[in-house]
């Protein structure tokens, strides 16, 4: 069984337990992991996960927004981009025991505020906001630098300092949720290519098969929202 909350200050708390086999899709997000007694880093997901089934033991997430670890955890991000290691091996062990202490307690860990985490700094906040705006509203990559008032060279240091990644993958991340809203809502495949901003269909069917594990034809057939492809990136 897999139960999420959104939280007021952004991050997501989930709990799974017992859970079958799945695809997560690529969500572009970071996910600190209690389970059993160590906690692990799920780097950010730029492509979908195929997910092992849950044993009976009771795994605690906080899954943080595209853009929000790179302020909040003193990790390399793009070294850690689609892997999930102990998080021992990449954070200095003050910061380790912080958030180990803060899972400690289930019922805080589940759907309290579980991360002693350091808040983002404000500068580093606007640009996180700015470029999540940029890529949901489908900007190119010099569009986006231009209107952030910074050169593309600039653009892709703060990307991959504070997401991991580039401007381009967080607008195909972007660019495939969208989709998958558009084809949830019954529209066409070829008005969603169009609409979600791809060169054509089969651009349409591979990016979403690459970013979902199923094709666009296999979504409208199986009727998926966008709440059923969002899930712990674990």
């Amino acid at each position: 069984m897999y139960s999420e909350r959104v939280r007021e200050w952004g991050g997501t708390t989930w709990v799974s337990s017992g859970s079958p086999a799945s695809v997560v899709p690529a969500d572009g997000c970071v996910d600190l992991i209690w389970h059993d007694g160590e906690v692990l880093v799920s780097g950010p997901s730029t492509r979908m996960i195929e997910t092992r089934a849950d044993t009976d033991v009771e795994t605690i997430g906080l899954r943080l927004a595209p853009g929000a670890a790179g302020t909040m955890l003193p990790v390399g991000l793009g070294e850690l981009r689609d892997l999930c290691v102990p998080f021992r091996d990449v954070a200095a062990v003050r910061v380790v025991d912080a958030v180990r202490a803060a899972f400690r307690s289930p019922a805080a860990a589940r759907w309290g505020d579980p991360t002693p985490l350091a808040p983002p700094l404000q500068d580093d906040a606007r640009f996180v906001e700015g470029a999540r705006r940029a890529a949901a509203n489908g900007m190119p990559v010099r569009e986006a630098a231009d209107a952030l008032g910074w050169s593309e060279r600039h653009l892709r240091r703060r990307m991959t300092a504070h997401f991991g990644y580039g401007y381009v993958t967080l607008l195909r991340i972007e660019r495939s949720r969208r989709a998958v809203a558009l084809i949830a809502r019954g529209l066409p495949l070829g008005l969603v290519a169009s609409e979600a901003g791809y060169a054509d269909q089969s651009h349409l069917t591979r990016e979403v098969r690459r970013m979902t594990g199923s094709t666009p034809g296999q979504l409208a057939h199986t009727g998926a929202t966008p709440g059923q492809l969002v899930g712990s990136s674990a």
